[in-house]
C-alpha cells in the first residue's frame, strides 16, 4: 500500500463535495482525493508535477510537500512544493484538465534555477476569489508572498530577518517559516510565521503590493505548523503547536485571535 499521507489540506465546496489534497511519501508525489455529495467512497487521483520543465520527468521525481488546497469557484487549486527542483508550483483544474504552473523558483524566460523557494506553501483566497501564496525562502532565508492582484510578476519580500548587530552592522536571520495567510474584509493580508532567529511568532500585514513592518507577537510562544481562518465578523483565529520549553521540550495546541490590524 505504501506510505502516504502526509501534508494533508482539505476543501469542501458548496455542493458538500470534499477534496482532500496529500503527499504521497512513497512515490513522492502530490494526490487528490474527492468524493462526491452522497458518496461514501473516495476516488483517488494523481496530480503531475511537471510544469513544461525541459528535465521533466526527473528518473525520481520528487514533489507534493506542503500541499495547501483552495477552491476557486469551486475547482480546486493546490500549491506545492517541487523538492526535487526547489520551486513552489501550483495544480490547478478546470473543466477535469490539470495543469501546473512554477510560481516562483524558476527565471520566466530563461528557465534558470532562482533559488529553493516553496515550502510551507500557505495559500488564500481574497473576497474577489483571487488567490494569493505565502512560502518560504530557503536559499535566502526570507518570507515571500505573491499578491492576488496579480500586478507584479516578481513575490513581495515580506521580512527579510534583518537587524542590527551591536557594531552597526545589517544582518539577518532565518524568517518565514511555518507561515499561515489570511485576507481581511478589505483583501490585505496577514501573515504569521515563525522567527527562526529570534524563536518568536511574528505578524506582518500586506495592503496590495505594500508589506507593512511585521511585529512580534510576544504574548504568544514560539511554535510551528500555523493555521488562520477569518470569522464572519472578521476576527482572525490561529491555531500552532506551541512549543513549551524547558528541560523535556513538549508541543502543545495553542489558539489566539488576533485583533492588530483588523476590521472594528
Amino acid at each position: 500500500e505504501g506510505n502516504r499521507g502526509t501534508h494533508t489540506t482539505i476543501a469542501v465546496d458548496g455542493d458538500g463535495r470534499v477534496y482532500i489534497a496529500y503527499r504521497d511519501v512513497t512515490a513522492r508525489n502530490l494526490r487528490l482525493a474527492t468524493r462526491e455529495p452522497g458518496e461514501e467512497s473516495f476516488t483517488i487521483e494523481t496530480i503531475d508535477g511537471c510544469a513544461s520543465e525541459p528535465d521533466c520527468p526527473l528518473a525520481q521525481e520528487d514533489y507534493g510537500e506542503f500541499a495547501s488546497l483552495i477552491l476557486v469557484a469551486s475547482q480546486p487549486r493546490i500549491a506545492f512544493y517541487d523538492r526535487a527542483r526547489g520551486d513552489l508550483k501550483m495544480a490547478l483544474r478546470d473543466e477535469g484538465v490539470w495543469q501546473v504552473l512554477t510560481l516562483d523558483g524558476r527565471d520566466p524566460e530563461t528557465g534558470a534555477d532562482t533559488g529553493d523557494v516553496g515550502q510551507f506553501a500557505s495559500a488564500a483566497i481574497d473576497t474577489k476569489q483571487r488567490l494569493g501564496v505565502a512560502y518560504f525562502n530557503a536559499t535566502l532565508g526570507e518570507l515571500r508572498y505573491l499578491s492576488p492582484d496579480g500586478t507584479t510578476p516578481h513575490p513581495i519580500v515580506v521580512d527579510r530577518g534583518s537587524y542590527l548587530d551591536p557594531y552597526g552592522a545589517t544582518r539577518s536571520h532565518v524568517v518565514g517559516q511555518h507561515v499561515a495567510l489570511a485576507y481581511d474584509a478589505q483583501d490585505a493580508a496577514t501573515l504569521v510565521y515563525l522567527d527562526a532567529g529570534l524563536l518568536k511568532l511574528k505578524q506582518a500585514r500586506v495592503y496590495g503590493q505594500t508589506p507593512t513592518t511585521p511585529e512580534v507577537l510576544s504574548a504568544l510562544p514560539p511554535g510551528a505548523y500555523m493555521d488562520l481562518e477569518r470569522d464572519a465578523t472578521g476576527g482572525l483565529h490561529l491555531a500552532y503547536g506551541a512549543w513549551q520549553l524547558g528541560d523535556k521540550p513538549t508541543t502543545t495546541l495553542e489558539t489566539a485571535t488576533l485583533s492588530w490590524g483588523l476590521d472594528q
